[in-house]
């Protein structure tokens, strides 16, 4: 329910040229005014770290509170490592990944993003938010 949330967010309200995965659709640019962008300015951030945390922890063949902050630990440190990124806006020449593999086809992402310091606070958000979900749904293992 989340990622589809984010996914409509993007859809609708995000230029289209700069999200990865609608380049490899024709789809009508998306309403810069979008009335969504007042309400949903940092809950992708929120919604990528809550959801993916909860998405790897469920993949697991058996769920502790320990592994669970552990994995929430680690979108904590991706999400914000993306944020951060994005702080080379517009100086392509001082891209710290330049040669790296997978990190090289990201340089759109960091060269066209906005460094917000608030897509941090709801990365951290998301991911404390997935571990006390799962906090409250698993009972903590009896030894």
């Amino acid at each position: 329910i989340f990622l589809s949330l984010g996914f409509l967010v993007y859809y609708y309200c995000r230029d289209h040229e700069h999200v990865y995965f609608f380049n490899y659709f024709e789809l009508k640019s998306a309403d810069s005014k979008c009335f969504l962008n007042n309400i949903t300015g940092n809950l992708p951030s929120f919604i990528h770290s809550y959801s993916f945390s909860l998405l790897s922890i469920i993949s697991l063949p058996y769920i502790t509170r320990r592994i669970s902050l552990y994995f929430c630990i680690f979108w904590i440190c991706i999400n914000s490592f993306f944020e951060i990124g994005q702080i080379y806006t517009g100086h392509q020449s001082n891209y710290p990944f330049e040669g790296l593999p997978w990190l090289e086809n990201i340089l759109p992402y960091f060269a066209d993003g906005v460094f917000d310091p608030w897509d941090i606070a709801y990365v951290i958000l998301g991911g404390t938010g997935a571990y006390l979900t799962i906090y409250i749904l698993v009972k903590e293992d009896e030894k």
